[in-house]
């Protein structure tokens, strides 16, 4: 009897020895796995932040580059024309209010305007990822500059004169003051540090305004100098006995990075602790393997009862939503953050398909990324799309899906969600700002040539064959900013794009592609008499004065009126319309003139028989 007894302790000590081994492997297992996709979710967030910065200094030098081409500099030391457009620059610029720079091509100063107290000297060290840019055929973006202990940046832009390249455009801010610090101030979180350095490990942008124009740690700034834009670095280092994790994404103009910087604790969480505690606990069951069988039973069941609770609490507070799907793609579980991320209450979605929660437009992206996980259940399939929210509407979000259908513990799919819709919202507007006019709201050049160049495939498409190009270019513009001042013409041109808005039809694209010129794509015209009509109206639209400021201001307009045929270069046809209405401002403006350009190819012939000159009739 005793000898069995041992039998049975010494076979109940193996199994559980077996048992905590195996636990012990699964704990370790989840805990790489939950890690991992952290260190993913980490990294996304960081490269994300990246990606926008960049497109504030894109979108900063655009301001440059478009203010250079609408303003056109003499190029020449001390000039009084320069000096005025650089005065005028500053007070109306969105990125650069502190100043900006003339330099010519072997970097000596032209001119400049700032503000107190100056401009970095032409020998500062910051500029010398602007030359880089430069050199490279890019914007350039210099490190941070300090001017009487006061941090600031330079983005610069090539300038031409006649064609012939002249020197550089340099518009200056100070970092406190710039917008991509207020953007870094709201995305910040309080257990961590969102920095954006330049190559020299010197804080840009930051949550924490302490830190800009201070150094990151030596062991940080070694690896923003090594940083690119293919994989984030991970770095763990330790600051005043405290361990941290800087996760950088470099790859940035001027050698910027962007750094996500928080303790080690902070970043993995309670994870580390919930695995030690049940690593402990396993441990202690090897221990106490001697005990009689039901009381080891009743131990483990405690211990069952009390990691799931830990998992429960470790849920309960989290900003992101965790959805267990079943093996047909219903909701089984939604974590308690479904309230604060799609409005629903915990449980209110249970039994619904998760594909009909999708946006449909996102529908087909979201059965790929089920599909591939179910197909191989060791993939993470990741997208971002748009799920529905209580109220009625959408939520973008960034969707993590694994399948765990074989793991008994959860049986399901599971899908991680975190809410971007600020984020998604901020690139859209952005994108818009990219491919605007931020004065009239019209598409820019840049929209306006892209739609233009994709004219054969609209044709192709089932859309009429004939297309015609309307180039216009107002008459009397410049003296009304002479005598009434730039906001006076801002308004007017403003007013103009209205009218010209009246004079066309849905599906027209009306573009501002200079400073007072704008460029018309007429499309599914019925008959080249369409061409002739629209071209009419503008003029036509100028007749009655504006009202600018309390008077009355009269302009014209010239314009000019080309074909675009099937099959031929539109920059051709971009360039007779320009050709013509040169012709229409040499005969006297206020009025079209109709280009008959190029070989009958079977698409839009302007009317042999019509006038060539008109006055709007």
């Amino acid at each position: 009897m005793r000898l069995r007894r041992w039998l049975v302790l010494l076979v109940s000590a193996g199994v559980f020895l077996a048992i905590a081994a195996i636990g012990l492997q699964m704990n370790h297992a989840a805990l790489d796995s939950a890690e991992s996709i952290h260190r993913r979710d980490s990294a996304a967030l960081v490269k994300n932040n990246a990606t926008l910065a960049s497109q504030y200094m894109a979108l900063s030098a655009k301001e440059l580059r478009d203010f250079a081409v609408s303003h056109p500099f003499l190029m020449q030391a001390r000039d009084p024309h320069d000096a005025a457009l650089l005065a005028d620059f500053r007070q109306k610029a969105f990125f650069f209010p502190h100043g900006a720079a003339l330099l010519n091509a072997s970097g000596g100063l032209l001119n400049a305007v700032s503000q107190p107290p100056g401009l970095p000297p032409a020998d500062d060290p910051g500029y010398g990822p602007v030359r880089a840019g430069l050199q490279a055929g890019q914007p350039g973006v210099s490190a941070v500059m300090f001017v009487q202990g006061i941090p600031m940046i330079a983005v610069a832009i090539p300038v031409s004169v006649e064609g012939r390249p002249a020197g550089f455009l340099v518009g200056f801010t100070t970092l406190g003051a710039s917008h991509l610090q207020d953007y870094v101030s709201e995305v910040g979180s309080g257990s961590a540090d969102t920095i954006i350095v330049d190559g020299s490990g010197i804080a840009v942008a930051s949550n924490r305004r302490i830190l800009i124009g201070t150094r990151v740690p030596s062991v940080v700034t070694a690896a923003v100098k090594r940083a690119n834009a293919s994989q984030p670095l991970f770095v763990e280092y330790d600051r005043g006995g405290t361990t941290r994790i800087a996760v950088i994404q470099g790859g940035m103009r001027g050698g910027w990075s962007n750094i996500h910087d928080q303790t080690l604790w902070d970043f993995y969480g309670p994870t580390r602790s919930t695995s030690l505690n049940i690593n402990l606990v396993l441990l202690g069951m090897v221990l106490v393997a001697g005990v009689a069988l039901t009381m080891t039973n009743h131990r483990a069941e405690t211990l069952r009862r009390r990691s799931e609770r830990r998992f429960r609490a470790l849920i309960q507070h989290a900003s992101d939503l965790f959805t267990v799907l079943g093996p047909d793609l219903r909701v089984r579980y939604d974590s308690p953050s479904v309230r604060g991320v799609l409005g629903f209450e915990p449980g209110g979605r249970d039994g619904t398909k998760a594909v009909e929660t999708v946006h449909p437009a996102d529908r087909d992206a979201a059965k790929a990324a089920f599909a591939q996980v179910m197909a191989d259940p060791a993939a993470v399939a990741r997208l971002q799309c748009r799920i529905s929210h209580a109220d009625g509407g959408y939520r973008w979000v960034d969707l993590s899906v694994s399948n765990l259908l074989t793991n008994d513990s959860v049986h399901g799919i599971v899908v991680n969600a975190r809410d971007i819709t600020d984020s998604r919202r901020l690139q859209e507007q952005m994108s818009h700002q990219a491919l605007h006019d931020a004065l009239t709201g019209l598409p820019n050049r840049r929209l306006f040539y892209e739609r233009l160049e994709h004219t054969d495939e609209r044709r192709r498409r089932g859309g009429s064959e004939d297309l015609a190009l309307v180039f216009v270019d107002l008459d009397g513009f410049k003296p009304v900013n002479d005598t009434l001042g730039h906001d006076a013409g801002d308004e007017l041109l403003r007013q103009v794009s209205h009218r010209f808005k009246a004079c066309l039809r849905t599906g027209d694209t009306l573009a501002r592609v200079g400073g007072d010129e704008f460029a018309v794509l007429l499309d599914e015209l019925a008959g080249p008499e369409d061409a002739v009509a629209v071209a009419d109206r503008i003029v036509a639209s100028l007749h009655a004065p504006f009202a600018i400021h309390g008077e009355n201001v009269w302009i014209g307009a010239s314009v000019g009126v080309a074909p675009v045929e099937a099959g031929s270069d539109p920059h051709q046809a971009m360039r007779a319309a320009d050709t013509a209405m040169y012709r229409a401002k040499q005969a006297g403006g206020h009025q079209f003139v109709l280009s008959q350009h190029g070989p009958d190819r079977g698409g839009l012939r302007l009317p042999a028989t019509a006038p060539e000159l008109s006055a709007g009739r």
